[in-house]
């Protein structure tokens, strides 16, 4: 199997398993309300950036305040029932169409007279709804028998608030056992207040499961929504009209702002503790824990918890307009969990780099809250996205994971498929191609060297097997960094050969120039390991051959063991030419090809055609002489005689060619090539050759 494919087969089980993981780890926070917290922080930002909204107009506050206390000569204890006998009938005067008593009237006055002129003014009005406590450890706590004679209705003022005791939402009913006759429904206060205000028979019809129907029939009767109502908060208590309990007591208030109106009276002293937090209020309150650190500044933004009076009044104005928050089906939540899901998939897809990841995180996680409250904001729809939410975020976290895992797994094939081979910067060009093209057998253009000591097999017998040992691995260690600082593949050594070749696996666009670069670089390093007194380097000589052709190149080998190479004709060359040096007693021979593609930095001389072992062809071969720059204009000058003397030597002109070498051997004592040459113009005086002679020299060993 490819490294890749396992590689990724490996990587797509774990991103399996990882899913999995985080659906069940999310799934049971949810499932166990664990991230309830954390969805009413977000349904709460809804209200918080929504802001306040203009309300009915419909609902008037009536405030047991501090100055009314003050100006009614309150004391510690209960408010005066006098007191709030004449406020109902200055509001009644004024045409209030339902008082509401957001007061618990369920112990007599000390003053039995006060209890019957409160009862006589509540009689008075036939529109006061009182309220009633339901969920008290002693019991249900009712109004007074003379208050609960006299008023219109009541209804418990019990407030659920959630875990983290905030009140988002009201009960309609509460059910209380009536002997053998079963059960009696009671009403919450809300509830009873906009009853009486829209003249309702106290009848329900519960045949609907999603709403429950309250009024008789021929009724403008009331569609609630089921089992509770979402408070839908229009701010806080500022957003309704207020009159101070002492202003109603003495009438000190316009007739037409109460007029028509339901009318709420509550306390809102502090010491009275009839607060609760709201989704408005609770991020206002996080400021007040900063009060004695920052003085005033903080008092002018830090609210109040919301009075009680002021939630009943919330809940009854989200009743008359029917604004009640909805929440979306389960249904809808369910799908866009999985939806999440099925889109964090992305982050485990491998090379998904961790910028792009982070950018489609956050965008997701931003337009996922965008849509939620736009669906609030415009049609009042709760969409909970924390499960959504956080699912993704879990596979985000685990897709960046896998990610690095995928990515040090990938390094660690390819460094230990190529790290031996070639350079770290070849193996970090490698690492971002696709792995499988760079391990997969295929035809590319490569330049090859080859290089191998001259009479070392001789050397190696003479010098015994420990100082052999030690030679040739001072010798590689010269040797090897040559072809990685140009970019070079090492292939393979074969005793004390050497094999690479360049542009692949990572492209390098001027191979031919890197192999001649590393070739010069392997004799200055030849050069610098003898002058370095390493014992016995001084009898090391080289020769290599250079070639430039079409290769297959790719993780070759069987199905145990497999190496990453080259094969084909242009290999085969290149290990002939080097054999070549010998016979011309060069360093450096390279191919027509190679040769030509050098350039002007590099100085090479045509040496000869030849037709070797496992060729048909003649083939056109070069002396790599070195840099220009460090090559001198004389020796320059004994090349080009060497080349008048070469085409003499083609046209059978002994003579010419004898005279031209020679001329090259008094400029350069030991020019292998010239030597060469003259041989073998000596051999063909006495051996002529025939008349169809091409020049070409032919070898038939290796």
């Amino acid at each position: 199997m490819r490294p890749s494919r396992r590689l990724i087969r490996q990587h797509l089980l774990l991103s399996t398993l990882s899913t999995l993981v985080v659906l069940g780890i999310v799934g049971f926070l949810d499932f166990s309300g664990r991230l309830k917290a954390t969805e009413h922080l977000f349904y709460d930002l809804h209200f918080h950036w929504r802001g306040p909204v203009s309300t009915s107009g419909q609902i008037v506050l009536v405030m047991m305040d501090e100055p009314s206390a003050d100006a009614l000569q309150k004391g510690q204890g209960r408010w005066s029932r006098r007191h709030l006998a004449k406020a109902l009938n200055e509001l009644c005067r004024a045409g209030a169409a339902v008082v509401g008593i957001d007061l618990v009237l369920a112990l007599p006055d000390p003053d039995p007279a006060a209890d019957r002129v409160l009862a006589a003014a509540v009689s008075g009005c036939s529109n006061v709804v009182l309220p009633r406590v339901s969920g008290a450890a002693s019991g249900e706590i009712l109004p007074l028998p003379v208050l609960s004679e006299a008023m219109i209705g009541d209804g418990f003022i019990d407030l659920p608030l959630d875990r983290d005791d905030v009140l988002r939402r009201i009960r309609f009913l509460t059910a209380k056992p009536i002997g053998d006759q079963g059960l009696a429904l009671v009403p919450s206060f809300s509830l009873e207040l906009v009853r009486v205000w829209k003249n309702l028979e106290f009848s329900f019809d519960f045949s609907d499961p999603k709403h429950l129907i309250m009024g008789a029939a021929g009724e403008d009767r009331l569609a609630l929504p089921y089992p509770e109502l979402l408070i839908d908060f229009s701010g806080d208590h500022r957003v309704f009209a207020q009159i101070s309990f002492a202003d109603a007591v003495a009438g000190r208030f316009d007739d037409q702002a109460v007029a028509g109106r339901i009318v709420l009276i509550g306390s809102v002293r502090a010491l009275e503790k009839d607060f609760f937090t709201t989704p408005f209020t609770r991020f206002r309150n996080v400021l007040q824990g900063y009060e004695e650190r920052f003085g005033t500044l903080v008092e002018e933004f830090a609210a109040q918890k919301e009075p009680g009076v002021a939630c009943h009044a919330h809940a009854v104005e989200t009743l008359l307009r029917g604004s009640w928050i909805r929440k979306v089906s389960s249904h809808w939540t369910l799908g866009l969990f999985l939806l999440a899901a099925a889109a964090g998939v992305l982050f485990f897809v491998p090379g998904v780099s961790l910028r792009w990841a982070v950018t489609v995180f956050i965008g997701a996680e931003l337009s996922l809250l965008a849509t939620a409250h736009l669906m609030f904001q415009s049609a009042r729809l709760w969409l909970p996205i924390v499960p959504a939410g956080t699912v993704f975020m879990g596979q985000f976290v685990a897709g960046a994971v896998l990610q690095k895992v995928y990515e040090q797994r990938r390094n660690a094939v390819v460094t230990n498929l190529f790290g031996k081979y070639v350079s770290p910067a070849v193996v970090a060009d490698i690492l971002e191609q696709d792995l499988d093209d760079a391990l997969a057998g295929q035809r590319r253009e490569v330049s090859i060297l080859f290089s191998d000591l001259r009479g070392f097999t001789a050397l190696s017998e003479r010098l015994g097997a420990r100082r052999t040992g030690r030679l040739l691995n001072a010798y590689f260690d010269a040797m090897l960094p040559t072809v990685f600082a140009h970019e070079g593949t090492l292939d393979k050594l074969m005793g004390d050969a050497v094999m690479a070749f360049y542009g692949a696996p990572a492209v390098v666009v001027e191979h031919p120039v890197r192999a001649a670069e590393t070739a010069l670089s392997m004799l200055d390093a030849l050069d610098d390991l003898k002058k370095g007194g390493e014992p016995d380097a001084e009898a090391l000589e080289i020769g290599i051959g250079l070639n430039t052709g079409e290769v297959t190149v790719g993780n070759l080998g069987s199905a145990d063991f497999m190496d990453y190479t080259i094969i084909g004709d242009a290999v085969n060359l290149a290990s002939r030419l080097e054999g070549l040096n010998k016979t011309y007693k060069t360093r450096v021979i390279t191919s027509q090809e190679t040769a030509r593609r050098l350039g002007k930095g590099f100085v090479v001389r045509e040496l000869d055609r030849v037709r070797v072992k496992g060729k048909t062809g003649a083939v056109t071969i070069f002396e790599l002489v070195g840099y220009r720059q460090r090559v001198s204009e004389a020796r320059i000058s004994a090349l080009n005689t060497f080349e008048a003397g070469l085409a003499a030597f083609r046209q059978r002109q002994w003579d010419r060619a004898e005279s031209l070498f020679s001329e090259v051997l008094d400029r350069i004592a030991d020019d292998g090539p010239s030597r060469c040459y003259l041989d073998r113009i000596e051999s063909l005086r006495k051996h002529p050759p025939a008349k169809d002679w091409d020049g070409v020299a032919v070898f038939i060993e290796k």
